[in-house]
C-alpha cells in the first residue's frame, strides 16, 4: 500500500497463491439432469494479482480503478463416467471464474447549503475469459455494466435518482453448459432498471 502526491494518489497491490485440496465442486447429476451434485475435484491451484488506483485531484472528486487477474486450474481432477471410462479435467480452468476483471468508479460531491450536499456517482464493471464448464468448451458472457447515481443528502436523509445497467446488457449470470448437459437452463441478469431511492437515518 502506498500514498503519493500529498495524499492525492493511492496505489495498492496484492498477490496471492493458493492450493485447495479435496475441493468440492458441482456438476450435473448424470441420473437426473435437472439437479447438480457435489463431487471431489481433487486439487485446485489458484494465483492472482489485484491492483487498485485511487486519484483525488480535486476536493470532492474521487476516481477509483481496480484491475484483477485470476488463474485458477484443476491440478488433479478425474471424473469416472462409467466402469472403465474416465474424464480428465486436470489443467483445465475452473468454471465461473473470470481471468480478468476491471472496475472503475467516479464520484463527485459538493455542498449546496450548510446542511445539504449534491453527489453524483458512475461505475463501470466488466470481466473476461471464463468458462461455464469444467471441460472449458463454452465461454461465459461478459458481465459489462454501467451504473449511475445523482442525488442530495444530509446527515439525516438521502434521496437519489439511479440507473443500473444503463446500457441494458442482458448477459447470462449462470448457465448449464448446453454442449455437455441435456437439460439447458440459466439465469439472465436484470436489464436496465431505474428509479428513485430514499433513505432516512434514525438515531
Amino acid at each position: 500500500k502506498s500514498i503519493w502526491w500529498d495524499n492525492q494518489f493511492l496505489f495498492n497491490a496484492s498477490a496471492f497463491q493458493q492450493t485447495r485440496t479435496d475441493a468440492l465442486v458441482t456438476t450435473p447429476d448424470p441420473g437426473m439432469v435437472i439437479n447438480d451434485i457435489g463431487v471431489n475435484a481433487g486439487e485446485i491451484d489458484s494465483k492472482g494479482l489485484e491492483l487498485e488506483f485511487v486519484l483525488m485531484p480535486l476536493e470532492g472528486l474521487d476516481i477509483n480503478l481496480a484491475l484483477g487477474y485470476l488463474d485458477s486450474e484443476y491440478s488433479d481432477y478425474v471424473v469416472f463416467a462409467g466402469t472403465d471410462a474416465e474424464v480428465n479435467y486436470t489443467d483445465k480452468r475452473t468454471p465461473l471464474t473470470f481471468k480478468y476483471t476491471v472496475s472503475a468508479v467516479v464520484s463527485y460531491s459538493m455542498p449546496i447549503t450548510d446542511d445539504i450536499e449534491l453527489y453524483t456517482f458512475a461505475s463501470y464493471y466488466n470481466a473476461q475469459d471464463s468458462y461455464l464448464d469444467s471441460a472449458n468448451l463454452t465461454k461465459q458472457d461478459e458481465p459489462e455494466t454501467v451504473d449511475l447515481r445523482i442525488g442530495l443528502k444530509s446527515e439525516e436523509w438521502k434521496v437519489s435518482l439511479y440507473v443500473d445497467n444503463a446500457f441494458d446488457n442482458r448477459y447470462v449470470t449462470w448457465e448449464t453448459d448446453p454442449q455437455t448437459t441435456a437439460y439447458h437452463r440459466g439465469v439472465f441478469a436484470p436489464g436496465r432498471t431505474y428509479g428513485v431511492q430514499m433513505a432516512y437515518y434514525f438515531e
